[in-house]
């Protein structure tokens, strides 16, 4: 888990352009400042890398960075 994490933490520090070191598993989309646009991007990218399908619903779902790469563990 903890080497999907740091994938995920990769893609959420490319796409909205947050320096890796800022981000942790229990920052929060809002406090890393990513916003709709950012999150259009991080999906696409996850959606990209993993050959997954997110479903809008399951975003909903996603507060932390530790629950995106939660969603994603479940789907790969």
């Amino acid at each position: 888990m903890e080497t999907l994490y740091l994938e995920i933490a990769a893609i959420i520090s490319e796409a909205a352009e947050i320096p890796p070191s800022f981000i942790r598993e229990t920052s929060s989309m809002a406090e890393l400042g990513v916003d709709s646009l950012d999150a259009l991007r991080i999906i696409a990218a996850i959606e990209k890398k993993y050959r997954i399908e997110v479903p809008e619903e399951d975003m909903g779902q996603v507060k932390t960075v530790a629950d995106m790469a939660q969603m994603v563990a479940a789907m790969i």
